[in-house]
């Protein structure tokens, strides 16, 4: 099983939960990005996965080349493709950033572990 998914969306890192008054909130910029990308899972084909180990790879490309944590890039992605697997089955992730491209875009490929090892790399 492998799921892949171009997006020319600008990534945008997702910080902590913001506490208001009463709870926590997301901003609502990253709740759109996040339902752009799960929306375009949907349009791709993605269906919800049965509990396996997977490997998952994930490019960020910006235009800007203002610093910004790969980390919490992962985390809106992870976060937006909930429904269709949970990011504890995750055995290997690679992230990768290059700031100063033309276009933002985001390249996500989903595997499981036995592709990998088919592969040379996750």
């Amino acid at each position: 099983m492998q799921y892949e998914l171009y997006a020319e969306l600008t990534p945008i890192a997702k910080q902590s939960f913001r506490y208001g008054r009463r709870h926590g909130y997301q901003t609502a910029r990253v709740v759109v990005y996040q339902q752009q990308l799960y929306a375009l899972a949907l349009a791709a084909g993605w269906c919800k996965l049965a509990p396996q180990p997977l490997c998952v790879e994930i490019w960020f490309r910006l235009r800007c080349k203002r610093r910004i944590d790969l980390d919490n890039l992962a985390k809106g992605v992870l976060d937006a493709l909930a429904p269709f697997f949970q990011d504890d089955w995750i055995v290997d992730l690679l992230l990768h950033k290059r700031l100063g491209e033309a276009v933002d875009s985001i390249f996500i490929s989903v595997r499981t572990t036995e592709e990998k090892n088919e592969s040379t790399a996750c």
